[in-house]
Formats: C-alpha cells, structure tokens, sequence
C-alpha cells in the first residue's frame, strides 16, 4: 500500500498533536492535585480561625480558587489564599518556587 504526501502530512500533523497533549496531562494532574491541596489548606485555615463568617470559597476552576469575602478583609483573604497556594506548590516543585497571584474585584474576571 502506497501512501500519499498528504496523507504522510495529516499523519505527521497528528501525531504531533497527540505528543504534546500527552506531554501535558502530567503537568495539568500535578496542577489540578496542587489546587485541591490549596483548597483544603485554605479551608482549614477557615476552620481553625474561625473565619467562615469572612470568607467563602465559592468555586474551584482549573488552577483557581475564587473566594468571598467581606471588603475590610478581602486584602487579609487575598494573602492567605496565595500562603496556601505557595504551600501546596512547594510540595510537588521543589526546584523553583510556585507563585499564586490573588487578584480582588466585585466579580469573578477570568
């Protein structure tokens, strides 16, 4: 069976397709693992603080955590939200430091 040029092209064109995306699923399971530890440092931190009267998580996407908070402590919430987020980096990346960048507003901008 002879092949065209074309078809030899499509092959290569997807085949590469499929090495990167398979390149990628350990970095988005690592990632998505760093997120859920987040949120649970996060809401132990609400627990032994008693901060859930301040502050809600109220949605977990991909590698954010969007949280509630009431404006005198949305500044408060924001730092300990990124001291958690750093934490749970440090435990799968130990070469270089993971930075988590808080960001406030009256709505969720993604």
């Amino acid at each position: 069976m002879h092949y065209s040029e074309v078809d030899i092209k499509a092959y290569n064109k997807l085949k590469g397709k499929l090495e990167r995306a398979s390149l990628n699923y350990p970095i988005q399971g690592e990632s998505g693992s760093i997120t859920k530890l987040a949120t649970i440092y996060f809401r132990n931190y609400l627990l032994k603080h008693n901060k859930f009267d301040e502050y809600q998580i109220t949605n977990v996407i991909h590698d954010e955590i969007n949280c509630e908070s009431l404006e005198e402590s949305s500044l408060e919430c924001a730092q300990v939200l990124e001291d958690c987020m750093k934490r749970a980096g440090e435990l799968w990346c130990k070469t270089i430091e993971l930075k988590a960048t808080a960001a406030i507003g009256d709505y969720w901008s993604h």
